[in-house]
């Protein structure tokens, strides 16, 4: 069978590493759908749209991974509530505070995740499930390691503040994720989410919290040029600040090293105090994404552990 290709349809394979053959074995073995435009195949996480006549492809897209919501008993919403009461009346009890910067920018809205929808959407679907879920699971955190939300944008907007590590949260990033109110659009400005960032890392005062900051990007700050020294010196900020407590990692979304330089930067500059740094830039897919979220997390741990050993000697010599 030969199957005309529109560009549009061309685009979308090449962004996805689609084979035309998978086209074939959709219209063969594919599940049909409702579609006022032509003919709709689901074949394997992907649909595909061709005409009526079924001699040219139209376009491709992956499914949207379906994500729900989990029960919370009354049990999980007792320990939620006396949670929060302790971290808002004892900075002491915090475990670990983590900062993820989101870029909402316009070019998240590209398709060319594996595994997602959107680049926004492999974000969303990677921080509730991977930096979550996997370690509410596992037990590598609990209530007492917060967690906030910041996107970039002209002002920053932060979309979750130090919420507890709970299935809660869980929940709430699955609104997020499955609402869609908060679409990629317009550029990505650092400084405006670093500030935001700097503040919630000090929200609290406690020597014994280990930080996190996961700055998550697909290309070049939208900062003015005169502005993108501020960037290093919002970072050199938090280095002298946090130093070793802090683990900071960058993340770079996209196929073209080029666009991160800034990113780069960022990361040898928080090098430089101290700062446990990183640049990933994984392959476009969640499972790789996921996997840098579940690196930071590690480290993370690492961080809480050196810290209570060190307490814990201050406290045997004191």
């Amino acid at each position: 069978m030969i199957i005309e290709e529109t560009e549009h349809a061309r685009q979308r394979r090449a962004e996805r590493a689609i084979d035309k053959k998978d086209l074939l074995s959709a219209l063969a073995w594919g599940k049909k759908l409702p579609c006022r435009f032509g003919r709709k195949y689901q074949y394997k996480g992907i649909t595909y749209i061709v005409s009526w006549d079924e001699t040219t492809e139209i376009t491709c897209y992956a499914s949207r991974f379906e994500m729900k919501k989990i029960n919370i008993s009354e049990e999980l919403q007792q320990q939620y509530d006396v949670a929060k009461q302790n971290l808002e009346q004892d900075p002491s009890c915090w475990k670990s505070n983590t900062v993820i910067v989101v870029d909402t920018s316009g070019s998240m809205r590209q398709s060319d995740v594996w595994g997602a929808r959107s680049r926004l959407d492999a974000v969303w679907l990677c921080i509730a499930l991977d930096f979550v879920a996997h370690r509410l699971e596992s037990g590598n955190a609990g209530p007492y390691d917060v967690i906030s939300v910041v996107y970039m944008g002209v002002t920053g907007h932060t979309a979750i503040k130090t919420m507890p590590t709970t299935w809660q949260l869980y929940n709430k990033l699955v609104d997020q994720y499955n609402s869609r109110q908060d679409t990629a659009k317009g550029h990505g400005f650092y400084i405006p989410s670093l500030k935001i960032a700097e503040e919630i890392l000090t929200c609290n005062k406690s020597s014994s919290c280990a930080l996190a900051l996961c700055f998550i990007s697909d290309g070049r700050p939208s900062d003015h040029i005169q502005s993108k020294d501020s960037i290093l010196e919002s970072v050199e900020s938090l280095g002298k600040k946090f130093g070793r407590r802090l683990t900071f990692t960058a993340v770079g979304i996209g196929n073209h090293s080029s666009e991160f330089e800034k990113l780069k930067n960022m990361v040898d500059t928080a090098k430089d105090f101290g700062v446990q740094s990183s640049f990933v830039l994984p392959s476009m897919t969640t499972s790789t994404l996921g996997a840098t979220l579940t690196s930071t997390a590690t480290t993370l741990t690492k961080t809480q552990t050196e810290m209570t050993d060190v307490k814990t000697q201050a406290a045997q010599c004191s």
